[in-house]
């Protein structure tokens, strides 16, 4: 009870510093809602008007057109034309690019050699790039179905599609993966946030705040846990707030319900406040707890694929990356286990916790 009493005494009272609140608001709504806005304005304005010309004699090049103009649909406005309609649009502007589809396409696809597909385009070479790239993809695809009946004598194709040979390089802008993004940034945001944490507790030592609540019957774990419990209902609030604003306005979907997403965040949360605990434990010179916070923050994102796609990472450091909150953070917005999940990431709260509520009522009196 007498930590739930001080974590609502710390609650209150940083909550009457106004401006920093308001900075631990707009600080990332503004980057977030800045790359929602450009993706949903993306998604709105990115249907570019292509042709293909189909001359192919057998059904896979008909198989691909009809795939095409499904699953890119929110990307391409795709049209069937022969080859002059298609070099007369492109030459007067309404078309970007045209893929022409040989008459060989099926034939050579069926004996295992790649066919080359002819290109009208204008200056875009992005536009060309990315449907090109999907082009590729199913030929490769069809090339191996017909090595491995060739080898093997029969293959299932349903198991060897495109997407599971190749990387997937779609970016049709799903909500999803601006989500992902969003929630990256927001849990960075977090991390960081422990520079603010550390430096309230040294304004708060300084005032003698916490000499005082030393001086009543509350252990110093207590008085520390209250403290860190009350900077991190502050950013639960905070962040909850960002994240349904930024749900309601641009329609993010995640891969997990979103109550596990509130769980993995808080628990993040909690490693936040307690890193700040920490590093106020290392050092008495404020001029460095930043650069603590840095280190450890930049360190732990890298490592977890927080900046970097993780499977670019050698090895080595992929199983590092398990030995990071961030990691077992990703795995809950993955759809993952959000028990374990968490469990894990509050483990990594409660050893730095751990560590900076070590003769806590020394630092608080120095």
């Amino acid at each position: 009870m007498g930590m739930i009493k001080l974590t609502l005494i710390n609650f209150k009272y940083m909550i009457k510093d106004k401006k920093v609140i308001l900075l631990m608001l707009l600080m990332p709504m503004l980057v977030t809602g800045f790359i929602c806005y450009m993706a949903k304005s993306d998604n709105s304005t990115s249907s570019f008007p292509v042709a293909i010309v189909l001359k192919d004699k057998g059904d896979q090049g008909k198989i691909l057109v009809d795939e095409m103009i499904k699953e890119e649909k929110d990307y391409y406005n795709i049209s069937k034309l022969n080859e002059e309609e298609a070099r007369d649009k492109i030459k007067n502007g309404k078309l970007l690019a045209a893929y022409i589809i040989g008459e060989d396409f099926s034939e050579k696809i069926q004996k295992g050699e790649k066919p080359v597909v002819g290109l009208l385009k204008t200056g875009n070479q992005n536009v060309a790039f990315k449907l090109g790239q999907y082009i590729d993809e199913y030929i490769n695809s069809k090339i191996l179905i017909s090595d491995l009946k060739a080898s093997i004598g029969s293959v299932d194709e349903k198991i060897i599609t495109k997407n599971n040979i190749t990387t997937e390089i779609k970016t049709k802008g799903s909500s999803f993966n601006f989500a992902k993004l969003v929630m990256v940034l927001i849990v960075n945001f977090i991390i960081f946030s422990a520079n603010y944490v550390a430096g309230e507790i040294f304004a708060q030592r300084k005032e003698k705040t916490l000499s005082r609540q030393l001086t009543t019957p509350h252990k110093p774990w207590e008085v520390s846990g209250g403290l860190i419990l009350g900077f991190g209902l502050v950013q639960v609030v905070i962040y909850s707030f960002i994240i349904i604003i930024l749900k309601t306005a641009f329609g993010l979907q995640f891969d997990a319900p979103l109550i596990n997403i509130f769980i993995g965040m808080a628990c993040m949360i909690v490693v936040s406040v307690s890193l700040g605990l920490f590093a106020v434990r290392i050092t008495t010179n404020e001029g460095l707890l930043s650069i603590i916070v840095c280190v450890v923050g930049t360190a732990t994102g890298f490592v977890s694929g927080s900046f970097t796609p993780s499977a670019s990472l050698p090895s080595v450091i992929q199983n590092i990356a398990k030995f990071t909150p961030q990691y077992w953070f990703s795995e809950i917005m993955n759809g993952g286990n959000v028990i374990v999940s968490s469990i894990l990431i509050l483990l990594f709260g409660l050893v730095l916790f751990t560590a900076g509520s070590i003769k806590f009522n020394r630092l608080v009196k120095e």
